[in-house]
């Protein structure tokens, strides 16, 4: 099996074992400046993107940014590689979009527009898919 782990019995007959999931290694201060440009993330909003930069989980989703201020953040997502099995838009991958852009506009909103140093993170998501999304961004 390939991945960052693997999850259940391996198969039978396979020398493979149960492995636990592992934290992504935090970047170094350089590679955390290459991922944040990477991703779109102006240079003034770089401290207050916490210690990955940009959410590893976003990284390999594919997530770029558009726009960033505390009343407004855009960004975009490939449906290429975040697909479900029918070839549409995954739900998850939707809600991890969500999840992404609130917690972010909410960082922004108590740290510029508020002046608080708060940590800021989304305790609750819930969606309603209302169309599928097979190509674009």
């Amino acid at each position: 099996m390939s991945g960052d782990f693997t999850a259940g019995a391996a198969p039978a007959g396979s020398a493979e074992t149960h492995m636990a999931p592992v934290p992504s290694r935090l970047p170094d201060e350089a590679e955390r400046t290459a991922l944040l440009q990477a991703a779109g993330v102006p240079e003034h909003l770089h401290g207050l993107m916490g210690p990955h930069g940009v959410a590893p989980l976003g990284r390999k989703m594919g997530l770029h940014f558009e726009e960033m201020t505390p009343e407004r953040v855009v960004a975009t997502l490939p449906v290429a590689g975040n697909e479900q099995n029918m070839g549409l838009f995954h739900g998850g991958a939707h809600m991890v979009l969500a999840e992404t852009l609130g917690s972010l506009a909410a960082i922004l909103h108590v740290r510029l527009t508020l002046g608080l140093p708060n940590a800021v993170v989304g305790t609750e998501l819930g969606a309603t898919h209302h169309r599928a999304s097979p190509t674009a961004w």
